[in-house]
C-alpha cells in the first residue's frame, strides 16, 4: 500500500483540529482595530510550523493556572492569516483560488510568519503565472521584494526585467508612483527599447503626477510652477538623451517646457536642432534600440553588433562603419539538426554566422565563414574566419574570440557534420565539441563533448556604410576673425582656387597632405560680420553684452527688425547669426522664429513674402551675368535717344 494514500486523511483530521473548539490552548488576536479577530490554535503544531511563532510562544509560557496563552499579530489582516493557519495545519494552499494582489499579502504575511517553504513556493508560482500581472503592478513588487531580503526570486524578476526590458515597466498601471531611484535606473540603461521622445514623455508624466496641482498644459504654468516642475526632474534630465530627438519633436514636446532645462543645455540644445551642421556640440550616445530586431532565439541585437564589430576587426569602442543585417537561414529546433538538412539549406552560403546555445547552461557559442559551405570533404582555406563564445549569454563582456592562425585549415567541410571550424568549434547533429588546433584561442574551458539545445546559422548581408548618409564634402577649414571673436568656415578647395587670387596663393603653400587631413587657413583680418557702427562701445561678440548692451542695440533696430523677413533665412543661418541676438527680438516673434525653424512642417505661421530682387532664373551663359544684359540695353536705349535727336 502507498503510504501516501494516507496522506489526505492525515490532512482531513489536522483541518478538524483546527476547527475543534474543545482542546485548543492559544489565542491569536489578529488585526488592528476596528477589524480584529480572534483565532483558537494549538501550541504544538504552531511551534513546529513556524520559526516566528516558535519564539513567540518561547517567551509566553502556558501558566499552571489554565491560563490560555495569547499572542498577537497587529500587521497581518484576519481574512489573509485564516488562509495561512488552514496551510499551517494542513501543508496545503491552492493560490489558484485568490486574486494576486491578495496571494501578495499571502507572501508578506508567510515572510513575517518565517514560513520558508511556503514564500518559496509563493514566488515561484507569481514568476511562472502571473508575470504579467506584475509587470503591471512593477512597482507594488518592486517595493515589495526590495523590503524583504527572503523574496530572492523576485527580487531577480525585477532586475532582469529592469535591465532587459525596462520599457515594460513605464506601461506598468503605477508608474507614476516608482521611486526617483528607479526611475534613474531605467532612463540611463543603453538598452531601453523605446523612442527618446517616449522616454521624455514618461519622464514628465512622472513629475507631474508628483505634484498634482500643476495644469497639464504649460501654458498655464507660472514662474513657480516650472520651478516646481524643474525640482522634480532635476535628477533625471541629465539622462535624457535629447540629442537622439528629431528637431520636430524637440519644437513640440521639449521647448514648451524649456524653462526645466539648465540654461546651458537648453543654449545647446536651439545650437544643434537649428544647426545640423554643428560639430562642435556633444551628442548623446545612442541608445541600443532594436529598430532592426534580430530573428533568433540565442543572441541579442547586442550580441549582433558585437560580431559584427569582429567582422570588420574594429575595436570594441568603435563606431561601425557597415551596418549588417542578420538573415537567419536555418534553425535546429525548426528545420532539424542533422548535417543532413544543414547542408540542403546552408550550402553554397556565404558570409555566414553559426550560433549555438548549450544545453543546460548559459553558455552561447558560436563561428564566422566568410567562404561558401559544401559538402566535399576538404579544408577550405580564409583568413578572416573566427570563433567566439559568451561563457554567459546575460553577459555581454563575457566574451573569448578566437581568430583562425593556421589560414589553410580554418573550415573543413563534410557531409557528416554540420558546421565545422576544424576542431575549433565542430556540431555533429545536435552535439559537439571545442579544442583548439588552427585557432589562437580554445573558447571553452573543457574539451569535453556539448549538447545542444538550440542552434541558427545566418546569414549577413552587409548594407550601406552608414556614414554614406553624412558625409560632408568638405576640404578645407577657415578660421576668421581674431579673439575673443573667432569663427570657421568650412569649404572646397576647388572652388576658392579659382574663385580668389589671395586664396589661390595661400592654398598653394597648404597643399592637402596625403593622410586625409583637411586644410586649414586663418583670415584674421576680417571680421565674421559687420561692426555695431551705432553703438561702437557694444563688444563684438554677443556672449559678452550685458542686458543693458541688448538694450541699447534693441532700442537702436526697434523700426528696422519688422521689416526683415526671417522666415526667409534657413535655419542654419538663423542658429549662427540670429540667435545669438535673440534678445533684442520681440518675444512673440523669437518664439515664432524658434516654432518655425525648428518644427519644418509647421504651416500656421504666416512667412515672410520673399524679396524680388533675387534673381534666381539667371541667364544661361557662361560669359556674361544679368548685369551685362543691364548695361547693354541701357547702352541701346541711349543710342536710340542719340538717334532720334540728330534725326
Amino acid at each position: 500500500m502507498d503510504n501516501n494514500n494516507l496522506l489526505p486523511k492525515l490532512f482531513q483530521n489536522l483541518l478538524e483540529i483546527l476547527n475543534d473548539d474543545e482542546y485548543y490552548d492559544v489565542t491569536i488576536e489578529v488585526g488592528n482595530d476596528p477589524y480584529i479577530k480572534i483565532f483558537r490554535a494549538h501550541m504544538v503544531i504552531l511551534h513546529y510550523r513556524s520559526t516566528y511563532l516558535r519564539r513567540m510562544l518561547s517567551t509566553n509560557k502556558k501558566n499552571n493556572d489554565g491560563t490560555l496563552v495569547h499572542i498577537k499579530l497587529p500587521n497581518i489582516l484576519p481574512e489573509i492569516f485564516q488562509i495561512i493557519l488552514r496551510y499551517i495545519y494542513s501543508g496545503r494552499i491552492s493560490l489558484e483560488e485568490y486574486d494576486t494582489s491578495d496571494i501578495i499579502k499571502i507572501l508578506i504575511a508567510g515572510s513575517e510568519l518565517g514560513l520558508q517553504e511556503l514564500i518559496t513556493y509563493i514566488q515561484s508560482f507569481l514568476i511562472k503565472t502571473k508575470a504579467n500581472w506584475m509587470e503591471q503592478n512593477f512597482n507594488l513588487i518592486y517595493q515589495t521584494c526590495f523590503e524583504n531580503d527572503s523574496f530572492l526570486e523576485l527580487q531577480n524578476f525585477c532586475t532582469n526585467l529592469t535591465s532587459e526590458e525596462p520599457a515594460k515597466i513605464f506601461k506598468s498601471l503605477n508608474f507614476a508612483s516608482i521611486p526617483e531611484k528607479l526611475l534613474i535606473t531605467i532612463i540611463q540603461s543603453d538598452n531601453l527599447q523605446m523612442e527618446e521622445i517616449q522616454v521624455w514623455n514618461h519622464v514628465l508624466k512622472w513629475g507631474l503626477a508628483q505634484n498634482l496641482e500643476l495644469s497639464s498644459d504649460p501654458a498655464n504654468f507660472s514662474k513657480e510652477d516650472f520651478y516646481t516642475l524643474k525640482n522634480s526632474l532635476h535628477n533625471c534630465i541629465p539622462f535624457i538623451r535629447f540629442y537622439n530627438l528629431t528637431s520636430d519633436e524637440f519644437s513640440k514636446e521639449i521647448l514648451p517646457y524649456k524653462k526645466v532645462l539648465p540654461k546651458e543645455l537648453y543654449k545647446d540644445l536651439l545650437k544643434y536642432f537649428l544647426d545640423s551642421n554643428n560639430q562642435s556640440i556633444k551628442q548623446s550616445k545612442p541608445r541600443m534600440t532594436k529598430k532592426n530586431n534580430i530573428d533568433s532565439r540565442i543572441i541579442t541585437t547586442q550580441h549582433a553588433e558585437l560580431i559584427s564589430k569582429w567582422i570588420d576587426r574594429l575595436k570594441i569602442t568603435d563606431e561601425i562603419e557597415t551596418a549588417y543585417k542578420f538573415q537567419l537561414l536555418f534553425r535546429g529546433s525548426r528545420d532539424g539538426f542533422t548535417a543532413k538538412k544543414f547542408h540542403e539549406i546552408c550550402d553554397y552560403q556565404s558570409n555566414t554566422i553559426t550560433i549555438v546555445k548549450v544545453k543546460d547552461s548559459t553558455e552561447i557559442l558560436g563561428g564566422y565563414n566568410p567562404i561558401e559551405w559544401n559538402s566535399d570533404c576538404c579544408y577550405r582555406a580564409t583568413k578572416d574566419s573566427f570563433i567566439f563564445s559568451f561563457r554567459n549569454s546575460d553577459d555581454i563582456e563575457s566574451y573569448i574570440l578566437s581568430r583562425v592562425k593556421n589560414e589553410q585549415r580554418a573550415i573543413f567541410n563534410s557531409s557528416g557534420f554540420g558546421p565545422s571550424f576544424d576542431y575549433g568549434l565542430i556540431l555533429i547533429n545536435d552535439s559537439g565539441l571545442c579544442g583548439k588546433n588552427y585557432y589562437e584561442n580554445q573558447i571553452r574551458e573543457t574539451e569535453d563533448g556539448f549538447y545542444v539545445e538550440e542552434y541558427e546559422h545566418m546569414k549577413n548581408n552587409k548594407l550601406l556604410p552608414q556614414n554614406l548618409l553624412m558625409i560632408e564634402y568638405y576640404d578645407i577649414t577657415i578660421e576668421i576673425g581674431n579673439d575673443p571673436y573667432v569663427k570657421f568656415f568650412r569649404a572646397h578647395m576647388v572652388i576658392l582656387q579659382y574663385r580668389s587670387t589671395y586664396l589661390q596663393k595661400i592654398l598653394t603653400t597648404n597643399k592637402r597632405k596625403n593622410d586625409g587631413t583637411l586644410v586649414h587657413i586663418k583670415l584674421p583680418n576680417i571680421s565674421p560680420e559687420v561692426r555695431l557702427a551705432q553703438n561702437p562701445e557694444l563688444p563684438s561678440d554677443p556672449a559678452n553684452f550685458s542686458k543693458e548692451d541688448f538694450d541699447n542695440l534693441r532700442n537702436n533696430l526697434q523700426n528696422c527688425i519688422p521689416h526683415i523677413r526671417f522666415y526667409n533665412l534657413s535655419s542654419n543661418e538663423f542658429s549662427n547669426e540670429v540667435l545669438p541676438y535673440n534678445k533684442i527680438l520681440p518675444e512673440e516673434l523669437y518664439e515664432e522664429l524658434l516654432e518655425y525653424f525648428l518644427y519644418s512642417n509647421n504651416q500656421s505661421i504666416k512667412q515672410s513674402i520673399p524679396r524680388m530682387a533675387t534673381k534666381k532664373n539667371n541667364i544661361v551663359s557662361k560669359i556674361i551675368t544679368t548685369q551685362h544684359t543691364e548695361l547693354n540695353i541701357n547702352l541701346e536705349t541711349d543710342r536710340l535717344k542719340i538717334m532720334d535727336v540728330s534725326n
